[in-house]
C-alpha cells in the first residue's frame, strides 16, 4: 500500500488521548492545578502507569503498523480491564457498572485491526510501502558487475538512498543475469566526469507490467563515506522527479 491506512494514524490519536487522560482525571477528580505535579503524580498508581506505558506503545506500533500488534493488544485490553476492575471494585470515584462499560468501549478501539486493509498491513509488513525511501524517476547510466558472470551495461529506471531499479530492457546480456539475493557491484555513471560505485544486493527480478521495464531490483548494502556524500547530493539535485 503506498499509504498508510487512516485507521492505524486514528486509533494511535486515540490511545495517546486515553493516556495523557490519567493525570488530568487525577486533576479534576481531586482539584489539583496543572501545576501540582507532585500532587498530580501520586494519585496515579503503579498499575496506572503500566497502562500509561502500554498505551503509548500500542499508539506507536499503530503508527508503525507494526506486526507486533497483533500481540500488544490484548495485552492493552487485558491490563486496560484489570486496572477498570480495580477502580470499580475498591475505588469510590467509579461505580463497577461504569468501569465495565468503560471496558467495553476501550476494546472497540480495536476492531479496525480487523478491517481487511489492517490485516494484510499486518500480515505482510513488506506491503508498507509509505515507510519506504523516497524513489526518484531518473535514467542513470549504470554498469552491473556481478562477482560471478558478466557486466551488464544499461541505465537505472528509479533510485532511491536505499536501492535502484537497474533496467534490463535492450541491454546486452551474455548468460544468465544475477539471481535472487546476489551480491553485485553497481557503478552509477553520474556524470562524464563522476561515478559512484555501490555494492548492492538483488531482491527482485521484475518482467515488465506497464509501469515498470524488464530488470531487477537492487538493495544498496555497501558505500563508502566520500561516495555517500557525492550520493546524497545527486539525490538531492534530482528531488522533483520523486515517484
Amino acid at each position: 500500500m503506498i499509504v498508510r491506512p487512516k485507521q492505524f494514524y486514528i486509533v494511535a490519536m486515540m490511545l495517546t488521548l486515553i493516556a495523557l487522560s490519567f493525570p488530568l482525571q487525577a486533576m479534576w477528580l481531586y482539584g489539583h492545578g496543572y501545576n501540582e505535579f507532585s500532587a498530580i503524580f501520586n494519585k496515579i498508581s503503579f498499575l496506572n502507569w503500566m497502562v500509561i506505558g502500554v498505551l503509548l506503545v500500542g499508539a506507536y506500533l499503530h503508527l508503525k503498523a507494526s506486526p507486533w500488534l497483533k500481540g500488544i493488544a490484548p495485552v492493552t485490553i487485558g491490563l486496560v480491564a484489570l486496572n477498570n476492575y480495580v477502580v470499580g471494585h475498591y475505588g469510590a470515584d467509579y461505580s463497577m457498572g461504569q468501569t465495565v462499560m468503560a471496558t467495553m468501549s476501550f476494546s472497540l478501539l480495536f476492531v479496525p485491526l480487523f478491517m481487511p486493509s489492517s490485516r494484510l498491513v499486518l500480515a505482510d509488513p513488506k506491503r508498507r510501502w509509505w515507510a519506504r525511501a523516497k524513489r526518484y524517476h531518473k535514467r542513470v547510466s549504470a554498469t552491473l558487475n556481478p562477482y560471478v558472470g558478466e557486466m551488464v551495461h544499461s541505465h537505472t529506471f528509479d533510485i532511491s538512498k536505499t536501492g535502484a531499479f537497474f533496467c534490463l530492457e535492450g541491454a546486452s546480456i551474455e548468460g544468465d543475469v544475477p539471481a535472487i539475493g546476489e551480491r553485485v557491484r553497481l557503478h552509477l555513471h553520474v556524470n562524464s566526469m563522476k561515478k559512484i560505485r555501490v555494492e548492492a544486493v538483488v531482491v527482485r527480478i521484475a518482467e515488465p507490467d506497464g509501469r515498470y521495464p524488464r530488470g531487477m531490483g537492487l538493495k544498496f548494502v555497501g558505500i563508502d563515506k566520500d561516495q555517500q556524500k557525492s550520493f546524497q547530493k545527486f539525490l538531492q539535485a534530482n528531488m522533483d522527479n520523486i515517484l
